[in-house]
């Protein structure tokens, strides 16, 4: 089988778009590696491909507010391998009932893909469990050519950094952007074309402000699924307060050995503790940071994906 005549399928709105750069780089990584290629489209059919493409890996074909596009694909032959990665996939769940027609368009590309894979699993396989059989969890991961030139912090300010949108999905960061001692990193907005100035939410300079600080918050939002930020705030250096979320033990996360869970009633207390002690929690701070980094970026994901093909195409590493 030859993987080199495999596309990586990118919709045409995600070019240029800062929030899915880190998977369209995944993407050109293992494809590299295999000599196959990264397509920008906006759909699929089978006289688009080569006459031995083995399989197509989509990033979000369809995603909540964009179901149009990609129909080819559902019409691929059989011969052909369809794996589809997704990072949203809460439509028509709480929260999101406007995006219910999303959610039966979505279920379509479920029945025609061979491999799913998402960023969360205990909420997938909850909305999802038909598919269970098809899922692989494909966690969040951080781009290393941002973090791994940022060194770990030993002397950070005492203070919690907040960064992240506040709305009705994260209402814990509504209560801990109240607290004196959380500096807020305003949100530039899901656009394209951010809202606000982006610069200090993206890439390198974004890490070296997380890495300013020596603790961070985040939370779960109300569908209760890992964010990325669980991975990008340890990995900046900084001290992980977050709630609890039914994957993190996946992941390697243990409260109090490389995180604090906390939540609307005890983070105040527990960024007090923090702040007032920094000694007594520094090996926690450190251990998440070795945690992260061993374990959650794109290099560790890049071996996981180009493995993962490899199985499924019945093609191993020569």
């Amino acid at each position: 089988m030859n993987l080199s005549a495999g596309r990586f399928l990118v919709p045409s709105r995600y070019e240029g778009n800062l929030y899915t750069a880190k998977f369209v780089q995944l993407f050109e990584r293992v494809a590299e590696r295999l000599g196959a290629q990264v397509v920008y489209c906006d759909d699929v059919s089978a006289d688009d491909l080569p006459a031995d493409c083995p399989f197509v890996m989509a990033l979000k074909p369809v995603q909540w507010g964009y179901s149009e596009g990609f129909r080819g694909m559902l019409t691929l032959p059989s011969r052909i391998r369809v794996f589809g990665l997704w990072d949203d996939v809460h439509q028509g769940t709480r929260g999101t009932k406007l995006f219910h027609r999303d959610r039966r368009v979505l279920v379509r590309f479920f029945r025609r893909c061979d491999t799913i894979l998402c960023t969360y699993q205990s909420p997938f396989l909850r909305w999802y469990p038909r598919y269970a059989d098809k899922f692989v969890h494909f966690p969040f991961f951080f781009a290393s050519a941002d973090f791994l030139p940022v060194p770990f912090n030993t002397t950070p300010m005492s203070k919690c950094i907040l960064s992240g949108a506040m709305n009705k999905f994260y209402p814990f960061r509504a209560v801990a952007a109240k607290n004196p001692d959380v500096v807020v990193l305003p949100h530039p907005g899901y656009d394209r074309v951010p809202a606000r100035d982006p610069s200090k939410t993206f890439g390198s300079t974004y890490v070296r402000e997380l890495a300013k600080y020596r603790c961070a918050v985040t939370c779960s939002a109300v569908i209760n699924y890992t964010v990325a930020k669980y991975m990008e705030l340890p990995a900046a250096g900084c001290l992980l307060l977050a709630t609890h979320t039914p994957d993190l033990h996946l992941l390697g996360f243990e409260d109090r050995v490389n995180y604090l869970r906390v939540d609307e009633e005890t983070f105040d207390t527990t960024l007090a503790e923090v702040l007032a002690r920094p000694a007594a929690y520094e090996p926690i701070r450190k251990a998440g940071f070795e945690l992260v980094r061993a374990r959650h970026s794109d290099l560790q994901r890049a071996d996981e994906l180009e493995r993962l093909i490899r199985e499924r195409c019945a093609v191993p590493i020569a």
